[in-house]
């Protein structure tokens, strides 16, 4: 996933990655703790999402302005989910077409004329 923020895109960071600086400052922003904001995300809550891009910023840029942030029309911070066929950046495609084994019943099975002989 990644944000187009304003024309840029910022690669959106996952929760597991944080350093402790950035979840006391998405904290500071939210006024949530880490597991609510794990569920404040899956709702798609404004102000995780803008928290989240306010750290995708700072990793990529170094610093940003804050209030100019939150002054930002809606519209001019997407976050881009990819379709769930489209590998990530750095993935790559399953040439096969899928992720799972193939079926046990699938395998084709002697028929007695193809067994021991007798």
């Amino acid at each position: 996933m990644h944000f187009d923020i304003d024309g840029r895109t910022y690669e959106m960071p996952e929760f597991d990655s944080l350093t402790f600086r950035e979840a006391k400052l998405m904290k500071q922003n939210t006024g949530l703790t880490m597991g609510r904001m794990l569920a404040a995300f899956e709702e798609m809550d404004s102000e995780v999402i803008l928290a989240l891009a306010l750290v995708a910023i700072r990793r990529q840029d170094g610093s940003v302005d804050v209030e100019a942030l939150y002054d930002l029309p809606i519209n001019k911070v997407q976050l881009v989910v990819p379709e769930a066929d489209e590998p990530e950046e750095g993935e790559e495609k399953d040439p096969t077409g899928g992720d799972e084994p193939a079926d046990e019943d699938e395998t084709p099975k002697p028929t007695p004329d193809e067994g021991e002989q007798t």
